[in-house]
């Protein structure tokens, strides 16, 4: 666009406008006067025209297509997958997925063209997993030289007190306080070879220290010294280029990121402590199923991140897909910029760092001789030597053979191809098959090990012309959509390799079946009937890039918009100490209106859980609480839920509601019950048998209004023993109560109940008359007046053969 759009000299200004997506962008330069007649002195009669211009869209992508012959180019690193997905929802999506078996390998995927500054960028990523070791990069970069990277620097000492690594180099090493590197090719104990370390203080020309890195500090450990063996590495904050800002999403934490700015070639300037873990908060790099069917890939961004680059300063900020609230702002850089004069591509580099922890090898088979030490063979040579600590997940006889999380040494290598090492679990005689071994590099498994749940591994496999159907002994801890690698498939007869290993697409998972359908390179075998296996399903991490906007604009832009809610609200800011009056009266439109909000997201419940420690709204005085299921399955299955509340902010918790069992589907809700402490939770025990499950999810509505206090508490103790109570219930503010003994069968006795008080928990004292039981009847004791802080029911005369439905003690006050 011309300079002068928009503005004839000596008719003032003009707007010219483009309707970009419904949004009336401008952007305005200020000049001095039309001519040179009085030398530019604004004073004189001359005005000083403002002209606007339009902010125009200079990049739009959302991956309906992927060119790369004129939009992009592309690097792919051997195992790497780069392609489109989405078939569902208005789902589209550049899927960057990482090779979980190889270390040291980068893709990147950048614009063919160039942008000039001020440069404002917009992009919709979520990931389908954070791996530490694995680092996907947001970059804008310019097109200068890039700067080399430095050569790994050989170690000649290496040791680690508590969280402090020290190493000692054989040359010089060059490093200052800040700077990105890792640790490989420590044999001696693998913990020492950390993926991602920032330097952090320089003790000699050739020694420094590292105590943390985008994981935070680093974990405790004190071994060595270890002597020669193993290097230092570098890791690039934006692929060497010498001027540029990036956003790397680096360790195993969704709502993190580290922030670098780099200009002229100098250091780059980094987000979080300049010595340590570089990592801030950010929005959710979660990837979020628009809608859970089979075959139907439909993931959408938990997040868009944004970022402004001008000639003065950088910000990062971000904010929810879809939503109408204001942006986060996440860091804000005046101090380095990158040159403005420089024209800068958008990249995405994913890499995998040279100490990232993948598999050593393939096992073929696993055996015991009636001890815990196990011989593990393997497929090819394993390259562990003793005192190597590893992790094993897969091998098909997970009771003997129980997947190794927690990093354990190696006892020996008798040869290349066997090791031997003390396997937890059971002491026994045994042999199985399948599954891999990895060397623990860092103490870090990656999560993606666990495809199959932690404590899972393969069981059987079919193959038919286009599809591999697997079975697991716990859940398969994926979704549709996902990308993953099938490893160390072996028949649990022979030890034989089945020929399925290799990458695909979760098409259909049920918890413990996964249907998956080959991508990339991989080819099925001929078609084979359910057989006996082991192996694992290691996830792969997916980058899913949905959207890309950059705008160019001069300084600033003012956007005309309906300003109906807050994002599209213009800031005001006071920069003076002023003060508001009094305000008279506040009607009803000033009030609150109810919110409902959605503490728990709709899932398949299998045990029992307690959810996390909630907040509720300032506003909020009093709440209801819905719990919806939509789906049972099991044998005989039950759902108890309680409402908890903390007064200390989540120390110690008290029941305030317990919902009536859940048996079947449907919505059940509480009345609407005033806030009595500050925070907020939810315990949901699962009963049954056949493995029950419920599909529930929990919602709580938040009320302005000021409602009686209501409690309600279920019990089903013992009826044919005497004395036997119930737990102690908090009735503290209730004045009348309702007692309910509801009963089953009696086949002898009928026990005899009754209501006990108390005002310290303690000392107890019954009120009201005794309850005596009828089968197949509900009795009920209502009581007022009772002010009871405590209560409690107790069989004061026992049954014999009596089953109780339920006992509840409900509550309200005035």
């Amino acid at each position: 666009m011309a300079d002068n759009v928009g503005y004839t000299p000596g008719t003032g200004a003009e707007i010219a406008a483009d309707d970009i997506g419904g949004v009336l962008y401008q952007r305005m330069k200020l000049t001095l006067g039309a001519d040179n007649t009085n030398g530019g002195d604004v004073s004189t009669s001359n005005p000083m025209p403002v002209e606007p211009q339009n902010i125009t869209t200079t990049f739009r992508e959302s991956f309906e297509t992927y060119n790369t012959s004129t939009v992009w180019n592309q690097s792919v690193a051997s195992g790497d997958i780069v392609q489109l997905d989405g078939n569902a929802v208005s789902a589209s999506y550049l899927v960057i997925s990482k090779d979980p078996l190889t270390a040291d390998t980068e893709t990147y995927v950048q614009t063919q063209s160039t942008f000039p500054v001020p440069l404002e960028a917009i992009v919709g990523l979520g990931m389908s997993q954070r791996v530490l070791g694995q680092e996907l990069s947001l970059e804008y970069v310019s097109t200068e030289t890039p700067i080399p990277l430095p050569s790994d620097i050989t170690i000649s000492s290496i040791t680690q007190a508590t969280s402090t690594l020290t190493v000692t180099t054989s040359t010089a090493h060059g490093l200052v306080a800040g700077m990105r590197i890792g640790i490989r090719g420590i044999t001696s104990d693998s913990r020492l070879n950390y993926p991602c370390l920032v330097v952090n203080n320089i003790t000699s020309s050739t020694v420094f220290t590292a105590t943390a890195g985008p994981m935070g500090t680093i974990p405790s450990l004190s071994v060595g010294p270890y002597t020669s063996q193993g290097f230092v590495y570098f890791r690039s904050a934006m692929g060497g280029a010498p001027d540029g800002y990036s956003q790397i999403f680096e360790n195993a934490t969704v709502g993190n990121a580290s922030m670098y700015v780099r200009s002229d070639s100098g250091d780059v300037y980094p987000s979080g402590t300049a010595a340590g873990n570089h990592s801030v908060t950010v929005g959710n790099t979660t990837s979020i199923q628009a809608v859970a069917a089979n075959y139907s890939y439909a993931f959408v961004p938990t997040t868009e991140y944004r970022s402004l680059l001008q000639a003065d300063r950088i910000q990062y900020y971000d904010v929810g897909i879809d939503a109408s609230v204001q942006p986060s702002s996440r860091r804000n850089v005046t101090q380095v910029i990158p040159k403005i004069t420089e024209n800068y591509k958008i990249r995405f580099r994913f890499t995998n760092d040279k100490a990232l922890t993948v598999p050593t090898a393939k096992i073929v088979s696993a055996s015991k001789s009636g001890s815990t030490t196990a011989t593990i063979t393997t497929a090819t040579a394993h390259g562990l030597t003793t005192g190597d600590f590893v992790y094993i997940t897969g091998i098909r006889n997970g009771t003997d053979f129980i997947p190794i999380t927690t990093a354990v040494a190696v006892a020996s290598t008798p040869t290349s191809t066997t090791f031997t090492l003390v396997y937890g679990g059971t002491s026994a005689t045994v042999t199985s098959y399948g599954g891999l071994v990895a060397r623990a590099n860092g103490g870090n498994l990656p999560a993606g090990f666990a495809g199959a749940g932690s404590s899972a591994s393969l069981q059987t496999a079919t193959v038919t012309s286009t599809q591999l159907t697997l079975t697991s002994s716990g859940t398969i801890a994926v979704v549709v959509g996902d990308y993953v690698n099938v490893y160390g498939c072996r028949d649990n007869s022979t030890g034989a390799d089945l020929s399925v290993d290799g990458v695909y697409k979760v098409v259909s998972v049920v918890t413990t079946t996964a249907i998956l359908e080959p991508i990339g390179s991989t080819v099925l075998p001929a078609a084979f009937g359910s057989t006996a296996c082991g192996g694992a399903v290691i996830k792969r991490t997916d980058a899913r890039i949905s959207y890309i906007r950059l705008f160019e604009y001069l300084r600033e832009k003012v956007e005309v918009l309906n300003k109906n809610d807050n994002f599209s609200g213009v800031p005001v800011v006071i920069n003076t100490n002023s003060s508001l009056g009094t305000v008279s009266t506040v009607g009803t439109a000033s009030l609150a209106t109810n919110a409902i909000v959605n503490d728990i997201s709709s899932a398949a419940l299998t045990s029992t859980a307690t959810s996390g420690t909630i907040t509720p709204s300032s506003g909020a005085l009093s709440q209801e609480f819905n719990v919806i299921v939509t789906a049972v399955s099991g044998t005989n299955p039950t759902l108890d839920v309680v409402v908890q509340e903390s007064d200390d902010s989540g120390t110690n918790w008290y029941d305030t509601y317990h919902f009536p069992r859940i048996t079947a589907t449907g919505q059940y809700r509480t009345p609407l019950i005033p806030l009595t402490g500050n925070r907020v939770r939810y315990v949901r025990t699962i009963g049954g048998t056949g493995t029950p499950s419920f599909t529930n999810s929990v919602n709580r509505l938040q009320s302005h209004t000021s409602n009686p206090v209501q409690r309600q508490f279920i019990s089903r103790v013992d009826l044919n023993t005497i004395n036997s109570a119930t737990a102690t219930f908090y009735t503290e503010g209730c004045t009348d109560l309702n007692i309910f003994v509801s009963m089953l069968t009696i086949t002898t006795t009928p026990p005899v109940l009754v209501y006990e008080a108390s005002p310290d928990g303690s000392t107890w004292v019954q009120v009201g008359a005794d309850i005596t039981t009828t089968a197949s009847t509900t009795n009920i004791l209502q009581l007022s007046n009772v002010l009871a802080r405590f209560s409690r029911l107790r069989v004061k005369t026992a049954g014999s053969g009596a089953t109780v439905n339920y006992l509840m003690v409900k509550g309200v006050g005035n």
